[in-house]
């Protein structure tokens, strides 16, 4: 009984943390969020949080998503996992008469020709078990089904089997057991500690006081808890800062704002001296380049991670990265939410230097749209590692491929990101880096713990500002190599290895 009652409680705070994630988005002056609701009546089977887009959020085959109904389902341990008999079970939804698709199947008969205009989300920090016929369906890129995977028109298989068990349970035909099941979507969230980091982050750029790790009672959960007691539905910005205000959770302005750099090259960067800038000079292990021995990376990680420890978390840091990608990256990394310092890249561009502070600048409205993305999956016995592509001002996909044939990597996965306006102005500021940079961590985020467990290749052509961010959330991301790409062809092959995470880093 009474672990009962805690996996009840860590659930409702799960969830909640999950509604202060999407509050955080809502209140950033350039959300697409058009209403935020929580408990809300509308769909009483899916009422845990829905999101109100101002225009649509993005599009699921040719429909357009304007409203998200989103079902959190939390589960105490690594071991349990998510399948498609789970979802025509009540007891997995904590519900003594209807499943989670009977309840899929009801929302569906209450809304008509709206149904194919919302997305139902549900948000786990569960696996899909890779036995089961979903786990083979479900899109990394966006979380719905393929449904051409699941209706292949065979008889006899499994999949045949598992539709007709559908079709039983929810008695509907082919058609409507097609609609259904084309507007759910899962999303595997973090789990509890990645969340409150992620939570952390967006409380951050708001200057509300973050959720400390040192205390056992989370205002933000007793907040919440709160509104639910008092019947609140909907939350708008207005009462979030009323509500904060009140109970004396925005942070105070007094900060101090510092400036640090690390520097791996000599061009260009007298400045950092001439403004009496703390800089950690590593110039002389590069060359003048960035290729480096994979030898000498331990030792350039342990150095980057004595200038950075010893900062004190109560000031705002301005950081200047006049340095290879990787060592961006390892800063970032560095710097992760848990760190608890308020830090921002200072970005060297076409115009000059500027700061890529993550609270300023223009948000990307579809950032789907602007940022391609795309899963080729390679059947590869013996390996699950996967290779992640990032093309942003310069387009490095034929570099990356002769270098995979050249030196024989074998991997599953292909995950490439490329900006349709590829070049030195494809980010214009802080805020698009960010959003780019958490559109990408959350599709890895969103991989099996088998694929995490593996080895992921990291190439990358973009500011240094991005790795920044990407190593900020990389903690989750499982193992890493990342790889230094020459540009100037000064070598003989694309890429070098630069530096690596094989785990307890």
């Amino acid at each position: 009984m009474a672990n009962a009652i805690v996996a009840r409680e860590n659930g409702d705070n799960y969830q909640r943390m999950v509604l202060w994630h999407h509050i955080t988005k809502l209140i950033h002056g350039d959300s697409d969020y058009k209403r935020l609701f929580t408990e809300h009546p509308e769909i009483k089977s899916f009422d845990d949080i829905v999101v109100e887009y101002k225009q649509p959020a993005y599009k699921h085959g040719h429909r357009c998503i304007g409203k998200e109904f989103i079902q959190t389902k939390f589960h105490q341990y690594e071991s349990d996992t998510i399948t498609l008999d789970n979802l025509m079970l009540p007891s997995f939804v904590n519900s003594t008469k209807f499943s989670f698709l009977q309840k899929l199947k009801s929302a569906y008969k209450q809304l008509g020709d709206n149904y194919n205009k919302c997305a139902f989300t549900l948000y786990s920090p569960f696996d899909v078990a890779q036995d089961d016929i979903l786990y083979s369906a479900i899109a990394n890129i966006d979380g719905f089904i393929n449904l051409d995977k699941i209706f292949d028109g065979s008889v006899r298989t499994p999949r045949a089997k598992a539709i007709e068990k559908m079709k039983k349970h929810l008695q509907v035909d082919n058609e409507e057991l097609k609609m259904i099941l084309g507007q759910f979507r899962f999303y595997r969230g973090p789990r509890y500690p990645e969340l409150i980091d992620s939570v952390n982050l967006g409380l951050g750029v708001l200057s509300f006081e973050k959720i400390s790790n040192s205390s056992a009672i989370n205002p933000y959960v007793s907040l919440a808890s709160k509104w639910l007691s008092g019947g609140i539905s909907e939350i708008t910005p207005e009462f979030i800062y009323s509500e904060c205000s009140a109970e004396g959770l925005i942070a105070k302005s007094n900060t101090q704002i510092s400036k640090l750099a690390i520097k791996t090259f000599r061009a260009g960067t007298k400045y950092l001296v001439e403004n009496n800038i703390e800089t950690l000079d590593l110039s002389d292990s590069f060359e003048g380049g960035n290729f480096l021995s994979s030898s000498l990376w331990p030792d350039i990680k342990n150095k980057i991670f004595s200038f950075c420890d010893h900062h004190d978390v109560l000031n705002q840091y301005e950081i200047y990265l006049e340095c290879s990608f990787s060592v961006g990256f390892i800063a970032g990394r560095i710097f992760n939410p848990k760190s608890g310092c308020f830090i921002y890249p200072v970005q060297k561009t076409a115009d000059g230097l500027q700061s890529w502070n993550y609270y300023n600048g223009s948000e990307i409205k579809q950032i789907e749209d602007t940022l391609l993305s795309e899963l080729i999956e390679v059947p590869t016995p013996g390996t699950n590692d996967s290779i992640l592509v990032i093309s942003i001002t310069h387009d490095i996909e034929c570099d990356v491929q002769e270098y995979l044939r050249e030196e024989g990597v074998e991997y599953s996965k292909l995950l490439k990101f490329k900006h349709k306006k590829i070049g030195n102005y494809a980010i214009n500021d802080g805020r698009q880096c960010l959003q780019i940079a958490e559109y990408i961590a959350s599709l890895l985020n969103r991989r099996s713990r088998t694929e995490k467990m593996a080895l992921t290749h990291i190439f990358v052509a973009a500011p240094v500002s991005l790795l920044f961010y990407l190593g900020k959330y990389s903690l989750s991301f499982g193992k890493l190599q990342l790889y230094e790409h020459d540009l100037h062809c000064s070598k003989n092959k694309a890429y070098w290895k630069s530096v690596s995470y094989l785990g307890g880093e």
